[in-house]
């Protein structure tokens, strides 16, 4: 189970690595809504779904990690849907 501060950090950076570049065509999140966007980061990209899919469903860390960037491409950039 993650410590407090650890799961305090990860909301934190998610909300800060969840801002659109400004200016950057296609940037809008869908439903342009940055805590949404923060809570995706933080529910995919937690150490709880990677185990489950690199140490308990054996994908390499490089497949995961690029499920990973479609996914939260999927998720998070308006211009994909």
């Amino acid at each position: 189970m993650q410590r407090e501060p650890e799961r305090r950090d990860r909301i934190r950076t998610g909300r800060h690595v969840g801002q659109p570049p400004p200016g950057e065509p296609g940037a809008e999140f869908v439903g342009g809504d940055t805590a949404c966007a923060a809570d995706l980061l933080y529910g995919l990209l937690g150490p709880e779904l990677y185990l489950v899919f690199v140490r308990d469903r054996g994908w390499s860390p490089d497949d995961w990690e690029r499920w990973a960037r479609t996914a939260l491409t999927a998720a998070l950039r308006a211009d994909q849907v």
